[in-house]
């Protein structure tokens, strides 16, 4: 049979082995959640750099479309600045740019789930620097006081 001291080492060092193996896990999430945090970041610049191309591709495409128009009613004798046919032309303008703030409100909502998304990985590494420690702890302990008990039982 072991001797009560060698009981409670063993217990001592087991729990040590649990509590640096725990502290290199919340070490690993941690790490783990800053990468995540960062390519998430770089998702948010790729989204609302993605919006703005595509608002810019929208505006420029009215411009176009607006020129075609202008061109067609000047070859027909028309007076692009009058009438119908500046009632033509504003509506094409006005629907363009109501496209293209769709399109930045479709980029803006998009951005704004990543921005949860790194809201949460943010969230995840601040709890998990601040209850590793706790968790830590509270291992040693438990462990110490089982040490304890187990070579209390033997020498009694």
């Amino acid at each position: 049979m072991c001797k009560p001291d060698m009981l409670a080492a063993l217990q001592l060092g087991s729990t040590g082995m649990q509590a640096g193996t725990q502290w290199q896990q919340a070490r690993y999430e941690q790490g783990i959640a800053r990468q995540n945090e960062i390519m998430a970041s770089r998702q948010l610049e790729s989204v609302r750099r993605a919006g703005a191309a595509e608002a810019t591709a929208i505006r420029d495409r009215g411009r176009q479309i607006a020129g075609e128009q202008k061109a067609a009613i000047a070859a027909n004798g028309g007076d692009p600045s009058k009438g119908s046919a500046l009632s033509l032309l504003s509506d094409t303008a006005y629907l363009s740019e109501l496209d293209a703030r769709t399109a930045l409100q479709n980029s803006e909502q998009k951005a704004g789930d990543v921005q949860a998304e790194i809201n949460a990985y943010k969230s995840a590494r601040r709890n998990s620097k601040k209850y590793a420690p706790m968790t830590v702890g509270a291992t040693l302990l438990t462990g110490g006081a089982k040490a304890y008990g187990r070579y209390n039982e033997q020498t009694s």
